[in-house]
């Protein structure tokens, strides 16, 4: 089995080894930035490379020589690492091995750079290397760490949920920002497809008087939503309920705000997402019917029934979406005030109002 940290490290010891510095830059997506700094190396031991130091089939990666220990550092897995995800089609792969390592170390990321020279010990190694591999098999990093940030808030995730995505966090603040501008003292939210709860929960933590709701067909959604509303100690201020959209919500119950992130992608598309989407996000959180605009359709329909006097309704949209929801939603009784652009410029979040 060839080593994971070090598949092709092949430089003589006795020859240092020098990174180049990348600029830093924000990553949306993972909520971080990228440095870089200068590899170390062990000086050379008797005839040996580095690449048979470091190379031992049973993945020690650790030499006692003279009652020395010489060891891989934290800079020389971060380089190796970021080859072998490079050549798996990881995306970031620098920034995935650092979030990784950090999370091995217990340290924040930036600590990271405080600690290129330091020794991984053998324990350390091997848990980094099967997170490593399993990442290289494309299992979302955040399946591999357990959480996800979410404005701010650390939530847990796995397979029975859907990734909170950074156009989920515009829909949140978007959703808050309306409740807090409403002026109704007590608003009343309800959020249909609430997955791990990460909306529900923003909301109820930024809008303390609001009353939510949050609905998932999976109860083994609903168990890691209660989880993550004990974690931010918010369980007490959120209803959770399991059925189809509004089937558990009783008749005549209104809502100032109705907000949901419904799966969009049509059922064709779906064999060609990224590996770390289709294979490990719940087909039901993704699959929005032949064209993606099921579940929307029955949003515009059903929520007519849930939706308060002048109440509004929040929803997130797919790529290319916006015109034809402002047409299903207008064809169903609800005035579109204003469909919101991501962070990439591209209409994303639907608000209506019922007229």
């Amino acid at each position: 089995m060839r080593p994971l940290f070090n598949p092709d490290f092949t430089q003589h010891a006795s020859q240092p080894i020098t990174a180049k510095v990348p600029r830093l830059r924000e990553n949306k997506k993972l909520h971080a930035g990228i440095h870089a700094g200068r590899a170390r190396c062990p000086q050379r031991i008797g005839t040996g490379t580095c690449a048979e130091a470091f190379g031992a089939p049973v993945f020690s990666l650790l030499w006692h020589v003279g009652g020395y220990s010489w060891g891989v550092t934290v800079l020389e897995v971060i380089q190796k690492s970021t080859e072998f995800l490079g050549r798996k089609g990881v995306d970031s792969p620098r920034l995935q091995i650092e979030l990784l390592l950090a999370h091995v170390l217990r340290m924040p990321r930036l600590k990271l750079y405080l600690s290129f020279d330091r020794e991984l010990t053998e324990a350390e190694l091997e848990t980094l290397r099967e997170l490593v591999r399993r990442r290289g098999n494309r299992e979302p990093l955040q399946h591999l760490v357990g959480t996800v940030s979410f404005c701010g808030y650390e939530i847990a995730v796995n397979r029975d949920v859907f990734i909170p995505r950074p156009e989920t966090e515009l829909l949140a603040e978007q959703c808050w920002i309306l409740l807090e501008q409403s002026g109704i003292e007590s608003p009343t939210v309800v959020d249909v497809g609430t997955g791990s709860g990460c909306v529900a929960i923003a909301l109820a933590l930024r809008c303390p008087a609001a009353k939510i709701t949050a609905v998932d067909i999976s109860e083994a959604a609903l168990v890691v939503a209660r989880s993550n509303a004990a974690r931010h100690r918010v369980e007490g201020r959120i209803t959770f309920c399991c059925g189809d959209a509004f089937s558990p919500i009783a008749k005549g119950t209104r809502f100032d705000l109705i907000v949901s992130n419904p799966p969009y992608i049509p059922t064709d598309e779906i064999s060609r997402l990224q590996p770390e989407v289709r294979d490990y996000d719940p087909r039901i959180a993704l699959d929005g019917g032949a064209d993606g605009l099921g579940f929307i359709r029955r949003l515009a329909v059903e929520a007519a029934d849930y939706a308060a006097p002048m109440g509004r309704l929040m929803i997130e949209l797919g790529d290319g979406q916006d015109e034809i929801a402002r047409g299903i939603f207008g064809a169903s009784g609800w005035n579109v005030e204003d469909v919101k652009v991501d962070d990439q410029g591209r209409p994303r979040i639907l608000v209506a109002r019922r007229c």
